[in-house]
């Protein structure tokens, strides 16, 4: 069982190792959030954590026919937007 201990001005908790482990959440910025039944602590979500690595994924992968097919079409190069049909 946990309780709150003092620290300088404030109060707070001591999580146990294997807790902080198990959710991942060891040297990362975390939010806490009210709920009815408690406190929430959950990692921060950055928004674009990660794109970069990703799309360095996908530019190494191998095209498919269908990506070469769409990369090599003529859209829009000689069709106006007038031409198109809605």
């Amino acid at each position: 069982m946990a309780h709150l201990i003092t620290i300088g001005n404030s109060k707070g908790v001591r999580i146990p190792k294997n807790l902080i482990e198990q959710a991942q959440i060891q040297d990362k910025e975390l939010e806490f959030s009210v709920l009815p039944e408690g406190i929430l602590i959950s990692p921060v979500k950055k928004v674009r954590e990660g794109w970069a690595e990703k799309f360095s994924l996908l530019a190494h992968q191998p095209t498919t026919n269908e990506d070469k097919e769409w990369l090599e079409s003529d859209i829009g190069e000689s069709q106006t937007e007038s031409d198109w049909t809605w």
